[in-house]
């Protein structure tokens, strides 16, 4: 079984990434906030005000969306932006044709957006337009993150867009609503089972962007999916469920719960197992457990308790799955970090709730 999106028991500091492009730390990019709030105030001007407080949209609009700065400055907020709904929507294709991109930003974004709209001479053409020379706007990045101390590079449009990507990754979003999100190509793992339409992946990135603002420290998995396939017994029910990220997950409930949550296939269904119900095997031997979930990954970190302790693996796709095991267990197994792992779970340990 390919690797399955679920949530962390615990969320890890912030940090660029070891190699690659240098990357901005979640407080890093608050500090970056700071600095175009700031600097947005430090004029009576209004002209000026109005024109600072147009970058320090651009800025939001990329932190939040992972937008490309050509996308953003290609907005238009008369008609890109719903305040209402909490989106924006970004045209594909050249000269706006095609399907729109739409992202979901934070409800104190939207309302500042929505109030520069309000605040442009009405009737002017293309006064709701975010249009500015790109290499203005890149500078005024690059000085705002010289102003915290950073590198200027850790300011450009292309490392706060990276940054999102991170957040969203570390945040357990599954691989394919991030591309999404950042208006990637997406895979079509998931077609294999049920197709995922536009609509399908706006639904799944609200459901984890929404868990992601209300998450506290967890011990659980967390899935949401479509149902894929309901095989019915005397007493209980296998249903297969398409996640998002291209994996299929098989849980059994009772018939009961399955008339109660209405599941249909085609339908949308969340799921979850808790910590202590996944086991790690050991690399190498995960064919040979009997469990119905069977996930690759590696051992992302480890928190030893006197009794218990939690690993956290991570998948292929980025993906972080927590379990909670015995000492003797972690020791028998002589776990360490980046060890090839697979985690496995039974059917039967796959909690569903109404989506």
């Amino acid at each position: 079984m390919r690797p399955l999106s679920g949530n962390s028991c615990r969320t890890p500091p912030a940090r660029p990434p070891s190699g690659g492009p240098p990357c901005l730390t979640s407080r890093q990019l608050a500090r970056l906030e700071e600095a175009f709030d700031a600097w947005a105030k430090r004029t009576a001007r209004a002209d000026i005000a109005s024109s600072r407080r147009r970058v320090r949209l651009i800025f939001l609009l990329i932190r939040h969306t992972g937008a490309r700065l050509r996308e953003v400055l290609g907005l238009d907020l008369g008609g890109d932006l719903d305040p209402g709904r909490g989106v924006v929507r970004f045209r594909k294709g050249r000269g706006g044709r095609g399907l729109p991109r739409e992202v979901r930003i934070p409800a104190e974004v939207a309302a500042e957006a929505a109030a520069w709209f309000r605040a442009q001479p009405p009737g002017r053409p293309g006064a709701g337009a975010l249009a500015l020379d790109p290499a203005h706007v890149r500078r005024k990045f690059y000085e705002r993150a010289r102003e915290v101390g950073l590198p200027a590079a850790l300011g450009a449009p292309e490392a706060v867009r990276r940054a999102r990507a991170l957040e969203l990754v570390r945040e357990n979003v599954p691989l394919p609503v991030v591309q999404r999100v950042l208006g990637q190509a997406t895979p079509e793992g998931a077609a294999a089972y049920v197709r995922f339409s536009e609509a399908d992946l706006r639904r799944a990135e609200a459901f984890y962007l929404e868990r992601s603002r209300r998450r506290t420290t967890s011990a659980r998995n967390a899935f949401y999916g479509k149902v894929a396939a309901i095989r019915l017994g005397d007493v209980q029910a296998g249903v297969g469920i398409a996640l998002p990220s291209g994996e299929l997950l098989h849980a059994v409930i009772t018939r009961e719960s399955l008339e109660r949550l209405g599941l249909t296939p085609g339908g949308w269904v969340a799921a979850e197992v808790k910590a202590p119900w996944l086991a790690l095997v050991a690399d190498g031997r995960g064919d040979r457990t009997s469990a119905d979930n069977v996930i690759a990954g590696r051992v992302r970190r480890i928190r030893r308790g006197t009794l218990t302790a939690e690993v956290v693996t991570r998948t292929e796709a980025g993906i972080e799955l927590c379990a909670v095991i015995t000492r003797e267990r972690l020791d028998r197994l002589g776990l360490r970090r980046g060890q090839a792992v697979h985690v496995a779970f039974s059917a039967f340990a796959v909690i569903l709730h109404e989506a």
